[in-house]
């Protein structure tokens, strides 16, 4: 963006020119250090323990760890660090130990004169996409040969004894951007009434959902907020997984009233009963006795949403593996699939629609609780939904969520109206990964016909459907780096879920899905090694817990 410094420089890529230089730079930064204490670093998603190093001049701390078959993690933070206590990680320059590795977030490089350099792809991490680092970074970009291409990096400064200033400058522009995203307009968005809020030009936009969310106390990952829209605008239908109390039905109820206005509920909550065996506890019944049909407030709820088809209605059924789901809820499934209506009864004097058919309007989000009062869902429940998976936040993520973390940084207004989206270009518009989703498809296709686990063309296709809209909503790049943390999604949401079985069956191919997820899909890994844990102890496994 402003003048070009360095010229010609290249990524390395071997193991021990790495490893040198990797050293090198933690001797540097050590020995700048004035004190050095036992605490730790914290941040998004975890925390790292071990020695931490106070450069008092500068005004930053640096930790290192080498992660086995990973990477070398390099965190840096500005609070003085404490005996014993984290502290806040502001960024990491982590460098892989071999090999090009676009996907984490830093890399050495060399000139032609031998000069070595730290480099960084812009991916600072948690919720704080490229994009804003690109649109918010004041300082110098530079092309880089990159393996077998080239990419414009920020080159943060040669490693020599100038680095640990050349670091600190880089740490806190990090801070700066992460500061600036994190308070905009959010104090503001604070101060209005539920009424500001409220603000929806007849199909449900608004506000910022997510800010929504937060003002009522919520903390969602803004990556699960992400996936929830993403996944309701390819396919009307969603299963919300997790223990008890993560914040499953509030998550659909909340976007619920966030589409509804002060005369119009668009969502309605529907708990499901133990004794749901008959597809009558969804549409209703004729009543032989009386001659009168027997309606549901399900059955009211899709009536009410066929007569304004141009707003998204929400129906949750809550807990709705209290009972078999193929019981009470195949008519449905079926007609969703077939857009074929579904017949309500055939008494010719009853004034009742005989037939209703489910709008496109309307969206399904059902909830999941396992224990031993309820049941499983079958594969060809699950293959017609993505399934959502809310984990457990520890106590202390929880009392201390704040509501200054920085939310979706995509087309928000796209991602909010789920009922925008064209699919018809989106062979076209994926051009620049194609190929590899084809690949990725493959692999996990072929990986999972040996235990009986394949998927077919309807998961195929809904798989691309969301990586076309998620293309959308990062605003249409040209050149999309960030298309795996999407894929990695639905990894987890549309291939994993069905699979379930005994050690002797998964064992081998649990493993070879997670080999291949490894440094990739980090969601997707860390679903494989639990459910390997699983297995394990438990000898039989599914992905449902």
């Amino acid at each position: 963006m402003n003048l070009i410094r360095y010229v010609n420089l290249r990524i390395i890529s071997d193991r021990d020119e790495i490893e040198s230089q990797q050293k090198r730079l933690e001797n540097i930064l050590k020995e700048r250090a004035d004190k050095v204490v036992e605490g730790g670093a914290g941040f998004q998603g975890g925390e790292e323990k071990g020695k931490v190093y106070w450069m008092s001049d500068l005004g930053i701390w640096y930790m290192t760890r080498f992660i086995e078959g990973s990477r070398y993690w390099n965190g840096f933070g500005t609070e003085e660090p404490e005996e014993g206590r984290n502290k806040p990680s502001v960024c990491e320059i982590n460098i892989p130990p071999e090999g090009i590795k676009r996907n984490i977030g830093g890399a050495f490089a060399r000139d032609p004169l031998g000069n070595y350099y730290i480099v960084h792809r812009g991916k600072i991490g948690g919720n704080y996409s490229k994009k804003i680092f690109e649109d918010n970074y004041t300082g110098e970009w530079t092309p880089v040969i990159d393996g077998d291409s080239e990419s414009r990096v920020v080159v943060i400064g040669k490693i020599d004894e100038t680095i640990p200033e050349k670091i600190r400058d880089f740490v806190y522009e990090v801070q700066r951007i992460k500061g600036m995203k994190a308070d905009s307009n959010l104090e503001e968005n604070f101060k209005k009434t539920e009424t500001d809020i409220y603000q929806h030009p007849d199909r449900g936009k608004g506000t910022d959902f997510y800010q929504y969310l937060q003002i009522h106390g919520y903390h969602f990952r803004p990556e699960l907020v992400e996936n929830f829209l993403l996944s309701l605008k390819v396919k009307p239908f969603v299963i919300l997984t997790g223990n008890s109390g993560t914040g499953k039905t509030k998550l659909a109820q909340l976007y619920g009233r966030y589409i509804s206005t002060e005369d119009y509920k668009r969502y309605l909550v529907v708990p499901v009963g133990a004794n749901w065996t008959e597809t009558r506890h969804i549409f209703g019944y004729l009543n032989i006795m009386t001659g009168k049909y027997q309606s549901t407030p399900a059955l009211d709820f899709i009536i009410r949403a066929s007569e304004d088809p141009d707003n998204p209605y929400i129906l949750i059924l809550d807990e709705m593996n209290l009972s078999h789901v193929e019981r009470y809820f195949s008519d449905f499934l079926s007609a969703m699939e077939s857009k074929e209506p579904v017949p309500l009864h055939d008494d010719p004097e009853s004034e009742f629609p005989s037939m209703i058919e489910i709008p496109d309007n309307l969206m399904v989000v059902g909830t999941v609780n396992v224990d031993e009062t309820t049941y499983m869902f079958s594969p060809k429940v699950l293959d017609r939904a993505n399934t959502l998976e809310f984990e457990t936040l520890r106590p202390g993520e929880y009392l201390n969520g704040t509501p200054h973390d920085q939310g979706p940084a995509g087309d928000t207004e796209f991602l909010e109206d789920i009922m925008e989206y064209n699919h018809e270009n989106l062979e076209d518009d994926l051009h620049m990964i194609w190929e590899e989703l084809v690949a990725e498809l493959d692999f996990f296709h072929e990986t999972l016909t040996a235990p009986g686990f394949d998927f077919g063309f309807r998961v195929t296709d809904e798989i691309l459907k969301f990586m076309h809209a998620a293309w959308i909503y990062e605003k249409k790049p040209r050149n999309w780096e960030n298309w795996e943390r999407y894929l990695d999604a639905q990894i987890k949401q549309k291939i994993l879920p069905k699979i379930h079985g005994p050690e002797r069956l998964l064992r081998d191919t649990l493993e070879e899905l997670r080999e291949h997820c490894r440094d990739r899909f980090p969601e997707s890994e860390k679903k494989l090694e639990e459910m390997q844990n699983t297995l394990k102890t438990q000898r039989y496994v599914s992905f449902i817990r």
